[in-house]
């Protein structure tokens, strides 16, 4: 569940209701409503996507997942963080065969 307190997410879109009354009014609402159902398929897919991962799903996981912040969520940090986490033991150790051959 939403813990406290709850967080909105927003579309990023703004509109001037008083000055759109016009037809180019009309097709500024139509392309908002587009971007809020993309925005709700989006919310949607990530909601299936934790059900077939057989994860648990709370509005928390949901949101988290649609906006990437989700712990399985790879990022470049992440992988630049387990690169040298992985890596920094063999380069130490070929490091130090290199000064020992050719340093001594």
């Amino acid at each position: 569940m939403c813990t406290e307190p709850c967080e909105s997410v927003s579309v990023k879109q703004k509109i001037d209701w008083y000055e759109k009354q016009d037809t180019f009014g009309i097709h500024l609402i139509q392309k908002l409503n587009s971007h809020i159902e993309r925005v709700r398929t989006l919310i949607a897919d990530a909601y299936h996507e934790l059900v077939q991962q057989r994860k648990t799903v709370s509005v928390d996981a949901v949101k988290s997942l649609f906006l990437g912040t989700a712990e399985d969520t790879v990022t470049l940090r992440k992988l630049v963080e387990y690169h040298n986490r992985e890596t920094a033991h063999k380069l130490l150790s070929k490091c130090q065969v290199f000064c020992s051959i050719y340093l001594t």
